[in-house]
């Protein structure tokens, strides 16, 4: 005989901090999930001060999942996110007594998802990353992880966002043809580098990677147009990559929008004759032309940047920062430059006790892979970035 189907209140609201005992119930079910329960390390005071620094959506923002009665659509509306009435099938949950929700006792926690601000430099458009979504075993295949995800890409297509990525792990085949089926792209050999801890620490703490000449600054409004071509230089070394952003989208998404705390731009610069900085390549074309010259002194030239913002570990419970690009200069490359930028955030991730600092690879870019694992990070191969964005993600909002 089929299990009988009742009708349930299904809530998706902002997390608070009474949820946090709860939320750290749904950490540790998700890291038994994903075999990782060793690398957990999350507590009620960890999460209790880091996850409520920021408002909702300018910082790491969690959703929590909710069944309970029925209730007024209108007055709901008002309170949550999103309130549905959806048929559950009848089940068991032995685990209910400890998910009761701190809003309301009538209610049961089933789920939850953490994420944060984003940035995609060749749009120049702010993003989601969605960190974790996790839904309690016993309430699976009910839909409700796919309603976890709508409400945030509801979410990001309402704030103008250009994407949501999330990761996904290769060997659950259901997850990847559920994400390519609602629009998502697997993006292809790409790969999460991972410093964290100790690790981390260390190559901060590492002698100083910095050379004579060379400088590492904060980016300005005037240095837009040379970020411009940075990025679509940086795009076109993609190859499969496409860059649609303008000056004025730079600078507004860079230094008009309220910038979320950790969100930084930094740019690379050699003195005046890069030819007299010691290991320079001595190429024609790295004294080219004025478009990469600094606007900050009208003669030093600009030959990288890199775009970073804040992230958050769930089984740590602390913050970190994701660099979403680090990009030299074709001529500039092999002299340790690189070096200096990935250096730079490290020791600010470091400074301000950051728990871990990430960063995309190509998996077929032996060099890159080589460079990463010297730094101490793991290269994670199991994982897999999967992105919604532009049109699909319209789509699969609305």
């Amino acid at each position: 005989m089929a299990p009988k189907a009742i009708k349930t209140g299904l809530y998706v609201r902002l997390a608070q901090k009474s949820d946090v005992p709860v939320i750290k119930r749904l950490i540790e079910g998700l890291a038994e999930f994903e075999k990782l329960l060793d690398q957990c390390h999350a507590t009620e005071p960890a999460l209790e001060a880091t996850l409520f620094l920021q408002p909702a959506f300018q910082g790491t923002t969690v959703f929590i999942l909710e069944l309970g009665p029925l209730r007024d659509q209108a007055l709901a509306a008002e309170e949550d996110i999103k309130y549905e009435e959806i048929n559950l099938s009848t089940l068991e949950d032995v685990q209910d007594d400890k998910f009761v929700s701190a809003k309301d006792k009538r209610r049961t926690v089933v789920g939850f998802t953490l994420f944060f601000p984003s940035y995609a430099p060749f749009s120049a458009k702010r993003g989601i990353y969605i960190e974790d979504i996790y839904v309690r075993e016993a309430y699976r295949r009910n839909g409700l992880g796919t309603i976890l995800l709508k409400s945030v890409a509801e979410q990001a297509a309402k704030r103008g966002s250009g994407r949501v990525e999330w990761c996904v792990l290769d060997w659950n085949l259901n997850a990847i043809k559920f994400y390519e089926g609602m629009g998502a792209i697997i993006v292809p050999g790409q790969r999460i580098c991972r410093l964290t801890g100790d690790k981390l620490q260390a190559y901060a703490l590492a002698p100083s990677a910095a050379k004579p000449g060379v400088y590492v600054r904060p980016a300005e409004k005037y240095d837009v147009p040379t970020l411009k071509l940075l990025i679509q230089e940086h795009a076109e070394h993609e190859n499969s990559q496409h860059s649609t952003a303008t000056e004025a989208s730079l600078e507004e998404t860079l230094f008009q929008q309220p910038a979320f705390d950790g969100f930084k731009t930094l740019i690379l610069e050699l003195e005046a004759d890069p030819s007299a900085v010691q290991g320079a390549s001595q190429i024609s074309e790295a004294l080219d032309s004025s478009v990469f010259i600094s606007n900050r002194d009208k003669k030093s030239t600009i030959v990288g940047f890199t775009v970073c913002y804040p992230s958050y570990s769930t089984f740590l419970a602390k913050n970190g920062t994701f660099i979403e690009v680090l990009y030299l200069r074709e001529a500039y490359r092999r002299q340790g430059l690189g070096t200096l930028l990935l250096s730079t955030v490290a020791q600010e991730a470091a400074k301000q006790g950051l728990g871990r600092a990430e960063w995309g690879v190509i998996d077929g870019n032996v060099t890159a892979v080589s460079f990463s694992k010297t730094t101490g990070a793991s290269v994670l191969p199991e994982w897999r970035i999967c992105r919604l964005s532009g049109e699909k993600l319209e789509a699969y909002a609305t």
